[in-house]
């Protein structure tokens, strides 16, 4: 099934990507550019995935995010913030602007 260019291919990955907002629905960012819109919308809080508590199978849903890298994230917990990922190198920048507004730190 593809989604706003993305293929999914679990139902969990159908369901985060399922509710990102249209195009049509950024019309008040219409013309910024492309990081500026995706930072007009925020993730429903219940959507965001924990990435201190969330299963390996979990942050295989995320967007740009598979087998690797959901181990290199769960086996480099805890935490302090989501911005750990980039400077512990556990995963790249451009998977990480992918993952940024999807994830959240509990402690």
């Amino acid at each position: 099934m593809k989604l706003l260019g993305l293929y999914a291919s679990s139902s969990a990955s159908v369901s985060l990507l399922a509710d990102r907002p249209k195009s049509s629905d950024l019309s008040a960012t219409a013309g910024a550019p492309a990081a500026a819109t995706v930072a007009a919308w925020t993730v429903p809080e219940s959507k965001l995935v924990d990435i201190n508590s969330a299963t390996v199978e979990l942050l295989e849903t995320l967007p740009g995010i598979g087998k690797t890298y959901s181990y290199k994230i769960f086996q480099g917990r805890p935490y302090r913030e989501k911005e750990d990922l980039l400077d512990r190198n556990i995963v790249p920048a451009a998977t990480y602007a992918r993952i940024k507004y999807w994830i959240r730190v509990e402690e």
